[in-house]
């Protein structure tokens, strides 16, 4: 399986998690915080230096919300994204690896809440820094960029306070010398302090 047929399969797993049959879930409050952790894989595109070396890869994100009440969200989501070779490129000159650290604030809107299961549409902005960027050759230091990001997912809810969270997010990089793209579908777990 590549990394394309990866990437839909998750969207796949995506879409049957929303039609899943679902448990009660968290009645959420203005003002509940809640953390999640969630692994993803990801591949990158376009015009720029980066998706022209590099193609797909794994990562990991750490997200916290807070709910601003009704179906609204506000959130900060701090994502380590891995990216390897790209698979028509000869022999690699300089790192194997490209790494991002992205930044964002986000904001979130939800559908069904409180059905067990819900799911929402995620945008929002920040920064990122790319590491192992070749230039002439040569490692050097890269300069940060501007993120936007758009996309959405779903929960589903196996305790009152703990939920499955499932999605599929599309990030622009700008900056560097040409406009890039991620796409990411991650899983993992949303946790709610219920207050």
């Amino acid at each position: 399986m590549n990394a394309r047929q990866a990437l839909v399969a998750g969207t796949i797993v995506l879409a049957l998690a929303v039609a899943a049959v679902h448990p009660a879930a968290a009645q959420e409050r203005p003002g509940t915080l809640s953390l999640g952790i969630q692994g993803q894989y990801g591949l990158i595109m376009g015009a720029s230096d980066f998706a022209e070396d590099y193609d797909h890869g794994a990562g990991f994100g750490v997200r916290i919300r807070y709910a601003l009440g009704g179906p609204q969200a506000l959130g900060i989501s701090f994502e380590s994204q891995t990216f390897g070779p790209g698979s028509d490129q000869g022999e690699t000159v300089g790192p194997e690896k490209l790494k991002l650290a992205n930044v964002t604030v986000e904001y979130l809107r939800y559908f069904n809440r409180g059905e067990g299961r819900s799911q929402y549409a995620v945008f929002g902005g920040g920064l990122y820094h790319p590491s192992d960027v070749r230039d002439n050759d040569q490692l050097a230091p890269a300069s940060d960029g501007l993120i936007l990001v758009a996309g959405g997912g779903a929960e589903i809810f196996v305790r009152r306070t703990t939920s499955v969270d499932l999605s599929v997010r599309l990030n622009g990089l700008l900056g560097g010398d040409a406009f890039s793209a991620t796409v990411e579908a991650a899983a993992g777990f949303h946790f709610y302090l219920i207050k």
